[in-house]
């Protein structure tokens, strides 16, 4: 059975889980800390066998986020066959089916059959355990396991040996017990009460007695003659042995003859065979190796000699280094030079320019000897602020003026400059004419009309007169004077002012007609000016270092010249063919060092395989002339010899072993060899067609005797004339009879359960040490070889490990990583021997390496690779370090 997908409903951390893509072998389930790694090794134990009550004192792994408690498995039986099994919660370990392609099945027993009735205890000692399990050996010594295993080797397929054996104790106890009641127990008391009844039935008849007698006496000779029967019988079985046993007793007799001609070869080591070979092929390949260093060897000459090296051209190292670290100034100063003479061409022009906007007649020196004090400049602003303000009040004046002469202008154009009066007078005069001759035209008042037209021709003359003279009537504008003369005194001011500027500005060699802000402008563009000159002269110093770098670097190649070929006229070509000229000697001048190194090293390498091959030489001669031999032809010799030996001694034992299981051990088996050495077969055949003939005869006497018994009993029944006495008789036989009955089964019973127990003794001695041998290669692969035995005592449940000093060790002297790595074996061993006769189960191993050193995990995470290949393996883990191992092996990886 391997596992497809897990679901999980709701168990512990776990609600609605989903794991799927489990594959067969190796399986590798990835998590952080608390990610449930214990939690889903036993999710998968109880879907399997149940869930536990809440008697039992065990964590119940409740639903802690909600859903259900159960879950699902998707698994694949070895006959290829899909099902899924569900179990959830309920009574007696919960509701299980099992889901085929065609039908749902229920149960724990259905469940049971498909896993090969393997019980909760084997999977969960076995198959499926955590680090604090594997390190617990009682749980390989549980009655289940040992006699699961055990009911494997005697044949028994998936039935427990010790439900067997309990069954038939039962039976016995219930046929017979000493002490109790019991089948056989109430038998003999009804017998007993039987007996006594027919006594006192039988008391006075005296015949009865007599026959009685005579009864006991025939009965004393059936005895005799029966004892006699059962020593002929035995002397013509033995006899018969003789017979069928001879070819392998002279064959048994004949290896041993040999084996004591055989030469001594006490001396002879164990695996000498094995040890010469190795000697001799580890000999082989020092010489081919030496042959394969010397080769290489004298290819590192070879290569050496080719090697090229300027040895004059690597004194100048220094000087090349200058050279080569001045690649990239001279690069640069070759494509920076014509660009840095346009660009001082450039600031030349610029700079005479800028003079020439100062003044024609300066020059670069005026422009340098050119400066304003902090001083002048104040004076400067002192000037700049005083026109600004001497012009700011002369416009005002001046606005003003003419502000006021524009009112004045606009006053005038409004009417005459006549008083106010004299305006209302010659109004009032035409007005009162003009009325006048209105009146006297409408009255017909001629004197009126006359008066009416004098009035308005004195005021029509009044108004010609006064328009006339209308000057005559303006007064003199004091406000115009006054504005026009603080007109004339600020224009007066200025024109002081300008004088003073144009003096300070003669002072110092300027312009006299420039401003004051152009003076400013003008110390400006004279700080431009020198800033430029200063720029100007770096860039003088930069043009000037380039110019010295590539020299330097023309003057170098010139002193290289003559070591080194194709010099170009091309300053950085000629630099790079010199560099690398350089680098290509120094690289040739480190390979050869190198390649010297190598000799030597070669050299000394080979040194040491020479003394090595004189050391294996010693070591083999050592070891012919320790096994007794003289020379190698002479140790194939005796390892001939040993080989036969060995043949004979395996032929010698399996006889023995034949001849011991007929006739048994010790004297027996002593007197038997006895007897065929003295007795030719022809003579045991005729000992054998003798006693046959006496048994016949004795058969005759035994016949005759039990006629002669059942007569005299037919006698007794005759003088038995009481119906109780026969009724008693007939009850007493009936009862004998039922009473033998239950002792042959009850017997049969008992020699069962003693070849039960002689079976699984012999089980202990010769199956079970072929799952320790499994568990012992395993072990030693683990271990590296540090221990190379494991030891099961017959009587007791211990284990020993032996090192390959033969220093052993008991469970509690090992570290705890060692006697993890030993129970870890004995489990891979108890897996191999059990699926031999059942259903494979998928192993699950929760970090069980967390105490291996490194070297071990490795070699375990091999092992366990081959392992994986026949089965399903489930790992879980929470270390990195093993995720990366395992994924290292082809593991199938899974990430939760």
């Amino acid at each position: 059975m391997q596992l497809r997908e897990i679901h999980i409903d709701g168990f512990g951390i776990f609600a609605n889980k989903r794991i799927t893509g489990l594959a067969p072998g190796i399986n590798i389930i990835y998590g952080k800390n608390e990610f449930g790694k214990t939690t889903l090794l036993e999710f998968v134990r109880r879907i399997l066998f149940g869930f536990p009550t809440k008697s039992e004192k065990t964590n119940l792994y409740l639903p802690a986020h909600g859903g259900s408690l159960g879950g699902s498995l998707k698994v694949v039986l070895q006959n290829g066959e899909d099902l899924i099994v569900s179990r959830g919660s309920g009574a007696h370990g919960g509701t299980v089916r099992i889901s085929t392609a065609n039908e749902v099945l229920q149960g724990q027993s259905v469940l049971n059959h498909l896993l090969g009735n393997a019980s909760k205890d084997i999977f969960r000692n076995i198959y499926a355990f955590t680090i604090d399990e594997l390190n617990d050996f009682n749980a390989l010594n549980g009655d289940e396991v040992k006699n699961r295993i055990y009911g494997a080797g005697l044949g028994l397929g998936n039935i427990s040996l010790k439900e067997i054996e309990k069954e038939i104790k039962g039976y016995c106890k219930q046929l017979f017990r000493p002490r109790g009641s019991s089948q056989m127990g109430d038998l003999l008391e009804k017998i007993k009460i039987n007996e006594q009844e027919i006594l006192l039935i039988q008391k006075n008849l005296t015949l009865f007695d007599e026959h009685q007698e005579k009864l006991g006496r025939m009965l004393n000779k059936k005895l005799t003659v029966l004892n006699s029967l059962e020593d002929l019988e035995s002397g013509k079985r033995t006899l018969e042995t003789q017979v069928r046993l001879y070819e392998d007793t002279i064959q048994f007799l004949e290896a041993q003859s040999k084996l004591e001609t055989l030469e001594d070869l006490s001396q002879f080591p164990e695996n000498g065979l094995k040890t010469f070979e190795s000697l001799k092929q580890e000999k082989k390949n020092l010489i081919l190796r030496i042959e394969e260093e010397q080769s290489i060897l004298q290819t590192l000459k070879n290569n050496q000699d080719a090697l090229t090296v300027n040895h004059d051209l690597l004194e100048h190292e220094e000087s090349i280094h200058r050279l080569q670290q001045s690649t990239q100034s001279v690069l640069s100063a070759l494509q920076d030079l014509d660009r840095a003479q346009i660009e001082r061409e450039d600031l030349d022009m610029h700079i005479a320019e800028e003079i020439k906007s100062i003044d024609r007649d300066w020059n670069e020196e005026t422009v340098m000897a050119f400066d304003l004090t902090e001083s002048e400049k104040a004076q400067i602003d002192s000037f700049y602020d005083s026109f600004e303000s001497l012009r700011k009040d002369r416009d005002l004046y001046q606005d003003r003026l003419e502000s006021h002469r524009r009112l004045k202008a606009e006053k005038m154009s409004e009417g005459w400059n006549i008083p106010d009066w004299l305006k209302m007078f010659h109004y009032g005069v035409i007005t009162t004419g003009v009325a006048g001759m209105i009146l006297g035209g409408y009255l017909m008042n001629i004197p009126l009309f006359l008066v009416a037209i004098l009035l308005v021709g004195g005021g029509l003359f009044l108004f010609k007169k006064t328009f006339k003279d209308k000057n005559s009537f303006t007064k003199e504008d004091l406000a115009e004077k006054n504005l026009a003369r603080q007109l004339e005194q600020k224009e007066a001011e200025i024109n002081e002012n300008f004088d003073k500027w144009r003096a300070w500005l003669k002072t110092r060699k300027l312009d006299p007609s420039i401003a004051p802000i152009t003076t400013k402008n003008i110390a400006k563009t004279a700080r431009q000016i020198k800033v430029t000159i200063a720029q100007r002269a770096r860039l003088d110093e930069r043009i000037q270092q380039m110019q010295t770098t590539c020299q330097e670097a023309r003057e170098r190649i010139r002193s290289l010249e003559s070591l080194v070929k194709n010099i170009s006229n091309d300053l950085p070509a000629s630099i790079e063919i010199i560099c690398q000229a350089f680098d290509e000697s120094k690289a040739n001048r480190d390979k050869s060092n190198h390649l010297e190194n190598q000799h030597q090293e070669q050299a000394n390498k080979i040194t040491h395989l020479e003394n090595q091959l004189d050391s294996i030489s010693t070591d083999l001669a050592r070891f012919i002339r320790s096994s007794g031999a003289e020379d190698s032809m002479d140790f194939r010799r005796k390892q001939s010899i040993l080989e036969i030996q060995k043949s004979l001694k395996e032929k010698f034992a399996q006889k023995k072993e034949i001849i011991q299981s007929n006739v048994g051990l010790g004297l027996h088996f002593d007197k038997f060899i006895t007897a065929i050495q003295t007795a030719p077969l022809e003579e045991i055949k005729q000992k054998l067609s003798r006693l046959r003939v006496e048994l016949e005869e004795l058969h005759g006497d035994r016949e005759q005797l039990l006629q002669d018994i059942g007569e005299t009993r037919n006698e007794i029944e005759k003088l038995s004339s009481n119906n109780d006495l026969i009724a008693k008789q007939t009850q007493l036989e009936v009862l004998k009879q039922q009473l033998q009955s239950l002792a042959r089964e009850w017997a049969s019973y008992r020699g069962i359960l003693v070849l039960l127990d002689a079976a699984k003794q012999k089980y202990e001695k010769t199956r079970q040490p072929g799952v320790i041998r499994s568990a012992e290669n395993l072990f030693t692969q683990i271990t590296g070889g540090s221990y190379h035995r494991i030891i099961k005592p017959i009587d007791q449940d211990d284990l020993l490990i032996e090192n390959d000093r033969h220093q052993r060790k008991g469970v509690l002297e090992m570290s705890r990583g060692t006697r993890e790595q030993l129970y870890l074996a004995m489990r891979f061993g108890l897996i191999d021997e059990y699926e031999t006769r059942a259903e494979p189960l998928p192993a699950v191993m929760d970090d069980v390496f967390v105490n291996f050193d490194d070297e071990r995990d490795e070699r375990i995470i091999e092992i366990l690779s081959q392992f994986g290949k026949q089965r399903q393996v489930l790992v879980l883990t929470c270390h990195q370090r093993s995720l990366e191992a395992y994924k290292n092996i082809g593991a199938n990886a899974i990430t939760v």
